[in-house]
């Protein structure tokens, strides 16, 4: 009967000790969403000139969405689909841009699909092992919305396609450039 008890109170000093490994893991790496996050330029900063050269040199949108998506990916299919459903509705305020990882097949297929975005293949746009700046893409599908001066509004992860609708839209409505006469409303900090 001891010797059962002694190797219980092992077994769990041993899962104590391995969730306190674990702990420790996440605050020093942060949590994988957070290290996701660090992909691409800050929010508030300006993007570098071949994330805007995906966009073309057509200045009259006022905001700028790139999408990254991987071909077998089920949010990413959520989001693409959702993306269908208001682009088009929303093709003269944003300018979107898709960037795939998978078959040119695929990137093709998105093209006849999203004809509002432009789409290119992720070894076209990113460095090897699909990095910016030194930095990995981590998650998929990861959404950067910029506004017309290449400035990062807002980075999102995940498929929730009515959440980026919303911070395009808001985001179009209460930072959009004002027109000449115009108040410009001042935003909060």
């Amino acid at each position: 009967m001891n010797e059962i008890f002694q190797w219980a109170a092992l077994v769990a000093i041993l899962l104590l000790v391995l969730a306190n490994y674990r702990q420790l893991g996440l605050m020093v790496t942060g949590t994988p969403e957070k290290r996701a996050y660090a992909f691409g330029p800050l929010v508030g900063k300006r993007a570098e000139d071949r994330l805007l050269s995906l966009f073309g040199q057509d200045g009259s949108n006022p905001w700028k969405v790139l999408v990254f998506v991987r071909e077998d990916c089920s949010a990413c299919e959520e989001l693409l689909s959702r993306i269908n459903e208001w682009a088009p509705g929303t093709t003269t305020d944003v300018q979107l841009a898709i960037v795939v990882n998978g078959k040119q097949e695929f990137a093709a297929q998105l093209g006849k699909q999203l004809s509002a975005a432009s789409v290119y293949m992720v070894d076209s746009v990113l460095d090897e092992g699909n990095t910016l700046d030194g930095r990995p893409l981590l998650a998929y599908p990861f959404s950067i919305v910029m506004s017309s001066d290449g400035v990062v509004r807002h980075k999102q992860v995940g498929s929730d396609g009515d959440s980026l609708l919303e911070v395009v839209r808001g985001t179009a409505r209460s930072q959009a450039p004002s027109e000449p006469g115009e108040d410009k409303e001042e935003l909060p900090s």
